[in-house]
């Protein structure tokens, strides 16, 4: 076989892909050209500007993009006359400019001596460009007579173009450059020291994937958010404006230190310094040095806000970690809480991942109290309650002060092992008036955390159930039973609603409601494995039924006051854990399902009212129109009043079913209203509406007399009866 022809191929193949790569991918695309076509410069591609040169009578800048292998931005640099970062949005502004220039003129057939007359022979400002292997030259001449714009030559094109261009180029190299003093931050570094003229040093140190603080002696576990706040702030510090080569920093206000290890085996480490100095116009001098590798690499000082600086210069308490533990939710692996029980038997409830699933045992001693599945809300709920748990102070652990604060024979320890292995423990001291005493690990410190603390670390297997309680359709719940000083209230559902056994209606709605919350009955929070006398269960409950399977919820005392949540104590069935049932949700079965207007009548009902009260008496008739007395007939607008406030007399509540209470006032009433209906108003025809005691909130007892129920009504509700009274 011949091999030539082989040979020959393979050759123009490597010499085409030569072209290609060489060649091809440096030129404009015909793609790129049309695109550009409708601009003022026609062969201005801004994507592909590699390299800006900007020549003016007493300076000159370069600035060139770095490309990565498929990075189409890059990143500018100024090359000259310094080396540095170049400002991207100073770049950006520029190639716009350049890019959507417009001519307001376009000049044909200029002379050489045009040139000269429009300052084109030495010009102010000369631009030069690369585009691709292209370069393009651009030149400013002098302001056109119309004073509109300048004039700009572009080879043997002359155009009058705006101001904007040229101000966008007429700049000097400081211009160009980055603000920012370091071209490569500091987020990675793994040791910090910070040295204020006002404050003591802070020492930071990142060890085992922790940042520590060091205090004397030794150290304790930093606030990994402002750590990495201020290796940001040290990253982004940016001047508001170069100094100039002859300024000084002068005394130095502010000094920063970080290490920053390489990325990679090879990378070498790198030491970087920021120092702060005296003031300037709007903050403070600074710059930074990098030491990489036996170099040294100096910023330009500029003046950089103080207010950019404040992540940097906290006092050394400010750094230190408030919370009790740092694991985020994700990465727990085990939680285990143990406390001292009595008789010396421990109750240890551990929490851990099994495939996935999180379970929980609760043991007391060698005694298994319950084990089950956990619902990942409730322990993310209380983890994230302990990390909220923030130390208020910070004691310093010296000779006997761990006894003095029942931390050393603590009374329970709280352990966190993340998914690396790690174990976090914090020891549990003394409560007082200051709050709850601990100590994370051997850390020479003691935390001050709120008293309230405290109950987070009570090992209960409730806090880790989920919220809804019980979970049944509300539309088959077919009777209400609601149990309340042994008086009970029953309620049917029929094809018509909801009814009451017994003569006083009820509101169908309010105990739609009720079903509905009942149905989804669900804990505001869980608050212990057992009751006990604080939670004040007596016997009140709510039962119901949804066919053959009855519910009960047992009822027991209201929340002290300022406790969150608000509510009523409640447990369900023979379950024995207590939670709190939100204090709206338990208001339905407070009072009576009744509803608001059984104290109103229509007042074309209406034949005749008595009124009976502080020491009067008064009889009024109705005609229809309006209420006349033995004494003439009232005037309109009182008339109107009473009668608006019969027919639109409403309730705030019913307060209970049965015999009033004697301290609601009704052995005296303060106003007996004897109201007589005629026959075409449903019975009863005559009934009393009695107003008992003030309730002390604007509202007073009131109840009717063939109705064994009594109602909260507000005192204004009230008013037009006692002031026809008084008339």
């Amino acid at each position: 076989m011949n091999r030539n022809p082989v040979i020959a191929l393979a050759a123009v193949a490597i010499g085409l892909f030569a072209f290609i790569v060489l060649y091809e991918r440096h030129t404009l695309s015909t793609g790129e050209v049309s695109e550009a076509r409708h601009q003022l410069l026609d062969r201005f591609v801004r994507a592909r500007v590699d390299r800006i040169e900007i020549t003016r009578p007493d300076d000159a800048v370069v600035l060139e993009r770095h490309r990565e292998d498929d990075d189409l931005l890059g990143i500018w640099r100024v090359e000259e006359p310094f080396s540095a970062l170049a400002d991207e949005d100073v770049i950006s502004s520029l190639l716009g400019a350049v890019q959507y220039a417009a001519a307001r003129r376009t000049l044909e057939g200029v002379s050489d001596a045009d040139r000269a007359r429009f300052g084109l022979d030495a010009p102010p400002v000369i631009a030069r460009f690369r585009v691709a292997n292209e370069w393009i030259e651009l030149r400013f001449g002098a302001q056109d007579p119309t004073e509109t714009g300048l004039y700009m030559a572009e080879g043997d094109k002359v155009h009058v173009v705006g101001r904007d261009v040229f101000e966008a180029l007429d700049r000097g190299p400081d211009h160009f450059r980055s603000k920012r003093l370091l071209e490569r931050g500091v987020a990675t570094a793994t040791a910090a020291r910070i040295e204020s003229s006002d404050a003591d040093p802070v020492e930071l140190r990142l060890r085992e994937d922790r940042w520590r603080l060091g205090i004397e002696g030794g150290e304790v576990l930093a606030a990994v958010t402002r750590v990495e706040e201020a290796l940001q702030s040290f990253t982004d510090v940016t001047a508001l404006r170069f100094a100039g080569e002859d300024a000084a920093l002068g005394e130095t206000w502010l000094r920063v230190v970080a290490e920053v290890p390489g990325l990679e085996d090879e990378d070498p480490s790198r030491e970087v310094t920021l120092t702060v100095g005296q003031e300037c116009e709007g903050g403070r001098l600074a710059r930074t040095v990098t030491e990489e590798s036996g170099e040294t690499e100096t910023s330009a000082i500029g003046c950089v806000s103080t207010s950019a600086l404040a992540g940097l210069s906290r006092p050394v308490d400010e750094w230190r970690e408030t919370r009790p533990i740092t694991a985020r939710d994700l990465e727990l692996e085990v939680v285990e809480l143990t406390r001292a029980g009595a008789g010396g038997a421990d109750t240890t409830l551990r929490v851990a991942q099994d495939e996935g699933v999180w379970l929980y045992t609760l043991t007391a001693g060698t005694r298994t109290l319950g084990e089950g599945e956990v619902d990942d809300q409730a322990l993310g709920d209380w983890i994230q309650a302990i990390r909220r748990a923030r130390a208020r102070s910070f004691v310093p652990v010296t000779d006997g002060v761990l006894g003095a604060y029942g931390l050393t024979s603590p009374s329970g320890t709280l352990r966190v092992t993340d998914n690396e292995g790690r174990t976090m423990e914090v020891a549990l001291g003394t409560v007082s008036a200051e709050g709850l005493y601990a100590r994370r690990g051997d850390e020479p410190q003691i935390l001050v955390l709120p008293e309230s603390a405290e109950e987070l670390f009570v090992p209960r297997a409730t806090r880790l159930r989920a919220p809804l309680v019980l979970d049944v359709a509300a539309g088959d719940i077919e009777s209400i039973t609601i149990v309340s000083g042994g008086r009970e209230d029953a309620l049917t559902k029929g094809d018509e609603g909801w009814t009451r056994s017994g003569p006083v209606a009820v509101d169908d709605d309010e105990v739609r409601a009720l079903a509905r919350t009942l149905g989804r009955l669900t804990a505001a929070a869980f608050v212990a494995d057992a009751p006990d006398a604080s939670h004040g269960f007596a016997g009140d409950q709510v039962r119901f039924t949804l066919g053959d399977d009855t519910h009960t919820v047992h009822l027991g005392g209201v929340t002290p006051e300022g406790a969150d949540p608000a509510g009523r104590y409640a447990r369900l069935g023979d379950d024995s854990a207590v939670f709190v049932w939100e204090e709206s949700s338990a208001a339905r079965v407070s009072f009576p399902l009744v509803p608001d207007d059984l104290l109103a009548t229509q007042i074309l009902y209406i034949d005749s009212v008595h009124l009976e009260g502080e020491g009067r008496a008064l009889e009024l008739t109705h005609d229809g129109q309006r209420f006349t007395t033995d004494d003439g007939p009232l005037e309109g607008d009182e008339s109107e009043a009473l009668g608006g406030a019969i027919e639109r007399f409403r309730t705030q509540r019913a307060e209970r079913l049965g015999d009033p209470d004697p301290a609601m006032g009704f052995a005296s009433p303060r106003l007996t209203a004897t109201v007589h209906r005629g026959n075409e108003a449903e019975p009863p025809r005559r009934y009393q509406i009695l107003v008992g005691a003030p309730t002390g909130e604007g509202s007073s007892y009131v109840r009717r007399d063939d109705l064994p129920v009594v109602f909260v009504v507000r005192d204004a509700d009230l008013e037009p009866f006692f002031a026809t009274l008084r008339r």
